[in-house]
């Protein structure tokens, strides 16, 4: 059986796992579902995906910190777990 993969080259950003946090983000809003609702809903208009665009266009020139290659890179680069890990905390207070 020949399967062709769905991505010829392996993304160097692992972008799959937001699959992972956005089950656990459901798991997490469950938990808080005794709360009342609230009416203030975040818009996701063209307003913002523009910064986000332009954020993510000005982190291209930074060092590729998270490349096994890269050779400033003393440590291993950190765990995917630890990586969803910190955005789901991230998602409940952005303060820490």
């Amino acid at each position: 059986m020949n399967s062709t993969p769905k991505f010829p080259h392996p993304q160097l950003l692992d972008s799959a796992s937001l699959n992972v946090l956005r089950d656990a983000l459901e798991i997490l809003e469950k938990g808080f579902s005794n709360l009342p609702r609230s009416d203030k809903e975040v818009s996701l208009d063209d307003r913002l995906k523009n910064v986000l665009a332009e954020v993510a266009d000005r982190m291209k020139d930074n060092y590729p910190y998270f490349h096994p290659l890269y050779a400033g890179q003393m440590l291993k680069p950190p765990h995917p777990v630890a990586r969803l890990a910190y955005m789901l905390a991230m998602w409940i207070n952005p303060n820490n």
